[in-house]
């Protein structure tokens, strides 16, 4: 996948139709035949993975057909490229003020905003310990 195919979408047609896991599973659909776009299985994975996500059953059987297809590497690199776009969908949305949510919420709010790496990290460095 092109870095500028991957960018061009997410910014696009990904992000008005982030929540229509349909729309997602479209988007799959495409970059896997071709149509209207370049053809990259990469970049199917990914779209398909994001609408697997959501709970579309037909984007999770096709994500795992085109991950026998794929190398390991294109896989974990379709990967990377939907926790990227999760994570900058997150970065983007706009909270709600502080004082209108109860507490519990605030703390979990925080916590969510913690990037996936360090989690991870704070968990093997407690294993480790």
């Amino acid at each position: 996948m092109t870095k500028e195919n991957s960018e061009n979408t997410a910014g696009g047609f990904g992000e008005d139709y982030a929540d229509d896991a349909n729309a997602l599973f479209i988007l799959g659909t495409r970059y896997s035949t071709g149509r209207d776009v370049q053809h990259d299985l990469v970049a199917a994975h990914k779209w398909f993975n994001l609408a697997a996500m959501m709970g579309h059953e037909e984007a999770r059987i096709n994500r795992a057909d085109l991950a026998r297809e794929m190398s390991t590497a294109d896989v974990a690199e379709a990967q990377r490229q939907a926790r990227a776009w999760l994570w900058s969908r997150a970065q983007n949305k706009t909270p709600e003020p502080a004082a209108s949510r109860p507490v519990t919420q605030i703390g979990e709010a925080a916590r969510q905003s913690e990037p996936a790496a360090v989690k991870t990290w704070e968990v093997r460095k407690s294993v480790c310990a």
